[in-house]
C-alpha cells in the first residue's frame, strides 16, 4: 500500500517537472523571439505599449492558471490526506474514548444530541421491536398449535387405552379402572390448564 503511494507521488512529481520544463522552454523561446531594444531603430510608442500589455496579460493569465491548478491539486491532496488521517487514527480515537471517562461522556452526549443519529437509532429500535413482536407472535402460534396437537394426541391415546381396557376383561379390571380414572383425571386437568 505504501509502495503504491510512493509510486503515485513520484509519477505526479515527474509530470510536474516535465510540464514545468516544457512551459519554461516555450516561455524562453517566445521571449527570445521578442525584439530587443535597438537605439538606432525608432520604435512606435503605441506598438511598444501594446506589446507590453500583451506580455503582461499573458504573464497574469499564466500565473492565474498556475495558481488555480495548484489550488485544485492542493485541495485534492488535502482532502485525501484528511481522509487518510481520519482512517489511520480512528482506532486510536476509539481507544481514547473507551479509556477516558470525560472524553467518553462528551462523545456520547454530542453523539446522541445529533438529530440525524437520533432518528436512525429510533428507526433501528422500531425495526427491532417489530421483529421481536413478529417472533413472539410466531412463537405463540407455534405454542398454541403444539398445545392443541398434544391435547389431541393425549385424548386419542386415552381413548385407545379405554378401548383396550373395555375389550380386555381379565383379572386386572380393577387395575384397569384405576388407570382409566388416572388418565381421565390427567385429561380433565390438561383441558382445564389449556383453557386457563
Amino acid at each position: 500500500m505504501n509502495l503504491l503511494k510512493i509510486l503515485k507521488f513520484l509519477g505526479e512529481f515527474i509530470v510536474h517537472v516535465v510540464v514545468t520544463i516544457v512551459v519554461v522552454y516555450f516561455l524562453f523561446t517566445w521571449l527570445n523571439a521578442v525584439p530587443t531594444y535597438n537605439p538606432n531603430k525608432i520604435v512606435d510608442p503605441v506598438s511598444l505599449a501594446n506589446t507590453f500589455m500583451v506580455f503582461v496579460t499573458f504573464i497574469i493569465v499564466i500565473a492565474t492558471v498556475a495558481i488555480s491548478i495548484g489550488a485544485v491539486f492542493y485541495t485534492k491532496q488535502y482532502s485525501q490526506t484528511k481522509e487518510q488521517l481520519l482512517s489511520d487514527n480512528l482506532d486510536d480515537v476509539i481507544k481514547a474514548i473507551v479509556k477516558k471517562d470525560k472524553l467518553r461522556e462528551d462523545f456520547i452526549t454530542s453523539f446522541f444530541n445529533d438529530p440525524i443519529i437520533r432518528k436512525e437509532i429510533d428507526k433501528r429500535i422500531d425495526n427491532f421491536e417489530s421483529n421481536i413482536n413478529e417472533k413472539i407472535k410466531l412463537l405463540n402460534q407455534n405454542i398454541d398449535s403444539s398445545d392443541k396437537e398434544l391435547k389431541e394426541y393425549i385424548k386419542k391415546e386415552i381413548l385407545a387405552l379405554e378401548n383396550r381396557l373395555a375389550t380386555n376383561s381379565t383379572d386386572d379390571e380393577v387395575a384397569g379402572e384405576s388407570i382409566k380414572d388416572m388418565f381421565k383425571t390427567l385429561s380433565d386437568e390438561g383441558v382445564k390448564d389449556g383453557k386457563a
